[in-house]
């Protein structure tokens, strides 16, 4: 399965395979690069933005639980939600088009995808969560799903690979702690569906596969004050040797 650029995907590609149910009886329509197929390989693919443009985090990796729902010993905190802001502007367009898309097939295919409904084109909009969930002044707002490890099952569904950025052009391991407000991003997410509520309500999911994630610098000592000029900290030697024999005895 390669990866599209999604500023040069063209949405024409997609093809809606008919109505299934997926393992938990869910209603699905697949969408794949080949009429027909269910291939991993034909799936849609897409890096959502350049690296002279990345995507900035709106907010922190969700913590996968619901709000107002107590905590459960069962609850499935492995997908959570992280939500993006797109400032590359021919991205953010581009995953409208991919939006209005699927919006065109769900009307032509209204009969088939919502039986016994009679949606107009404002109703199914009204209804559909896609790529695009928001706008933000600096571009499209979109939240991809990050597979996070599972520590009561270690041979699990493998997660969502991090790569961390360093200031030398340089990558190393990262982590789900590396997705905090502010970082930047290019991620790479697959659109394996349309899924369909019970209410009626629909949409697609991006599904996070591989993140380059650039951390947001933590804040020193100084960046608590408001300065008029930088200021060097010096040690002495015998603050040097009182703090060495400070964590001897720790």
């Amino acid at each position: 399965m390669s990866t599209i650029t999604v500023w040069d995907f063209d949405v024409s590609k997609m093809h809606f395979n008919a109505p299934s149910y997926n393992s938990k009886g869910q209603k699905i329509i697949d969408i794949t690069t080949k009429p027909g197929s269910t291939q991993y390989a034909d799936r849609v693919n897409l890096q959502l933005c350049p690296d002279t443009d990345m995507c900035v985090a709106k907010y922190a990796l969700s913590s996968g639980k619901m709000k107002g729902v107590p905590d459960r010993r069962d609850a499935d905190n492995t997908r959570r939600d992280w939500k993006l802001i797109n400032k590359h502007k021919p991205s953010s367009d581009a995953l409208k088009r991919v939006d209005e898309a699927i919006l065109k097939a769900a009307f032509e295919n209204r009969s088939t995808w919502f039986p016994k409904k009679e949606y107009t084109m404002e109703q199914l909009a009204e209804k559909y969560k896609g790529a695009i969930r928001e706008e933000d002044p600096e571009g499209g707002v979109s939240v991809i799903k990050v597979k996070c490890p599972d520590p009561k099952k270690a041979d699990g569904p493998k997660p969502t690979e991090i790569k961390r950025l360093l200031p030398t052009g340089e990558f190393e391991m990262g982590t789900i702690e590396d997705l905090v407000t502010g970082a930047e991003t290019i991620p790479i997410v697959s659109v394996y569906n349309v899924w369909m509520m019970t209410d009626g309500g629909f949409g697609i999911t991006l599904q996070a596969n591989k993140l380059l994630v650039k951390p947001v610098p933590k804040p020193t000592f100084l960046d608590n004050f408001v300065l008029t000029k930088p200021l060097v900290e010096v040690t002495s030697a015998e603050e040097n040797d009182e703090m060495k024999a400070v964590a001897s005895e720790e």
